[in-house]
């Protein structure tokens, strides 16, 4: 693939200013060769270059305007002129006609053979202006103004229209599914079905919402299509299977975990899905204030000890742990981990996937197998998905009071509950005191929507909904947390086997911020609401 001299001279003048190693842009040169995808998603994907850096410096050596496709209104008749495979190929996305000339969006505005293809398919244009945006972003600009969604409502009128269900229709609507799922920001897709009719829900913010319901006779094609994209046995519809599959859409890379359960009335399938896009965020997206952020990178850069998250499943414990070994990453740190499962390939940190539970003997990493094994890898940084069990607790802790760094999860009601939990494992006060550097615990509640969000007479901040936010009045999540810092004060009172009580009456008198009063701030700044913070907190009428 050739690359134009503007964005070759981009690329030098980041090896030069040492944004970029010569080996990394050899090795992107290299991957470019071999899949044939665009250079610039290569150095962003393999994590070389941030796609904020590679934007600024395209914009500097080619002098193109930046573009924010979430806010630039495009002219649909010039998508007509312009096909979608054509879009795709140059990575250019026809915005709007000002003067008689045509503005542009492109990944790379140097981009000598896509001006070209412009030119020819709007030859009465004055010029082609181009503009830059990030390749993520017009990748899904492209999706998303292409209407390139598939209408499930048409598909199903077609399928009721067929006395045998037809394969093409099945396949598009179960693609129509996930494609719908993910622009609507799902985190699971649930197919249930029922003596008559299969229900369709989708998780949107921790919430299950009915999106459809079919007729009964569509499931066995839909369930076996679905099936045989996880590597199912289709055959088999009296035990549970588990499978996967990956699914694009724009620029999103969707991987599918498909879990299917044996009902009474049929096989009950759950997709989850795990968009990377949106899973991976930083602090400020996931709630942390500027304060708490530093706090949390300090404790998280200590050579040693254990740093725990902590809240019911669903609450964001791994989100928080990703963003925060984002944080810390870098060539200097060896970062291993134990994941069950692997939720997304972080760049610079070595993952393994343990199989505690139904691998056979020659295929099983349990959690303890897994730390002793990292322990001989010269780790920094480990990280062991959750802690179940005595023999995984312990090991944490050996491998916390050895100089690493080691960070995992607990499902406990709130910070002070971990003490109590680790001795319920079996694993003395005296032996966690002086080894926990910090314990975060956390819930998400959903946000506003920003667009239709407001003030009632009273001051207190609602929202009616819109079809930003789905009508339902909310629109993404954010975490409300407490962090406990745990200093030699608090560890003598641990090794002490104080009660819980004293331990709580100690952290307030130190000024200890609860998660109670880190939600009445969300409340108080229109984040959020009331209600909502009750549904995971209950707050009984006060905080």
């Amino acid at each position: 693939m050739s690359k134009s001299i503007s964005l070759k001279s981009v690329l030098d003048t980041l090896v030069d200013a040492g944004h970029i190693t010569v080996d990394q842009l050899n090795t992107a040169f290299l991957e470019e060769e071999r899949t044939g995808q665009d250079i610039q998603k290569i150095l962003v994907s393999l994590n070389f270059l941030k796609e904020e850096l590679l934007l600024s410096a395209l914009q500097e050596t080619t002098g193109a305007q930046e573009c924010d496709l979430k806010t630039t209104v495009i002219e649909t008749n010039l998508l007509a002129r312009f096909e979608k495979h054509l879009a795709l190929k140059f990575r250019a996305l026809p915005l709007f006609n000002e003067n008689g000339n045509i503005y542009v969006a492109l990944a790379d505005p140097s981009n000598v053979m896509a001006l070209d293809e412009l030119k020819r398919w709007f030859h009465e244009a004055a010029a082609i202006i181009p503009m830059v945006a990030p390749e993520s972003d017009l990748l899904d600009a492209i999706e998303v103004h292409y209407a390139q969604q598939i209408d499930l409502d048409a598909l199903i009128l077609l399928l009721e229209s067929k006395s045998v269900l037809e394969e093409s229709p099945i396949i598009q609507m179960v693609n129509g599914f996930v494609m719908e799922a993910v622009k609507k920001g799902a985190s699971d897709v649930h197919f249930e079905p029922e003596e008559f009719y299969t229900r369709v829900r989708y998780r949107i913010d921790g919430q299950l919402h009915q999106i459809r319901v079919l007729h009964k006779k569509h499931w066995p094609a839909l369930c076996g299509r679905l099936k045989i994209m996880a590597g199912m046995n289709i055959a088999e519809k009296r035990k549970p299977q588990s499978g996967r599959f990956a699914f694009h859409v724009g620029a999103r890379n969707v991987d599918c975990r498909v879990s299917a359960h044996p009902t009474f009335w049929g096989e009950n399938i759950v997709l989850r899905l795990l968009d990377k896009k949106s899973f991976l965020m930083d602090m400020h997206q996931l709630g942390f204030e500027p304060d708490d952020q530093k706090k949390l990178v300090d404790l998280a850069l200590r050579p040693g000890g254990l740093t725990i998250l902590t809240g019911p499943t669903g609450s964001g414990k791994t989100t928080t742990l990703y963003a925060l070994l984002e944080k810390i990453k870098s060539s200097t740190l060896n970062i291993m981990t134990l994941e069950e499962p692997i939720e997304y390939e972080l760049p610079l940190i070595r993952q393994t996937e343990i199989q505690d539970e139904g691998a056979t003997e020659y295929q099983a990493l349990n959690f303890v197998d897994g730390i002793r094994s990292i322990l001989r890898q010269d780790p920094d940084v480990i990280l062991v998905g959750e802690i179940r069990d005595q023999e995984t607790a312990q090991m944490a802790l050996r491998a916390a009071m050895t100089g690493h760094h080691v960070f995992t999860t607990l499902h406990t009601n709130d910070v002070f509950g971990v003490f109590q939990r680790f001795e319920d494992l079996g694993v003395s006060p005296s032996i966690l005191a002086g080894n926990i550097n910090a314990v975060v615990a956390q819930r998400l509640v959903r946000t506003l929507c920003a667009v239709c969000k407001k003030q009632d007479e009273e001051g207190e901040w609602v929202s009616e909904g819109c079809e930003n936010c789905h009508f339902t009045g909310f629109k993404g999540r954010v975490a409300v947390s407490e962090i406990l810092e745990i200093d030699e004060e608090l560890n003598t009172l641990i090794a002490e086997k104080q009660p819980i009580t004293k331990l709580k009456s100690w952290a307030q008198s130190q000024g200890f911020d609860s998660m109670k009063h880190n939600a009445l701030r969300k409340i108080q700044s229109g984040r959020t609401t009331y209600a909502e913070v009750e549904r995971h907190l209950k707050l009984d009428g006060k905080i």
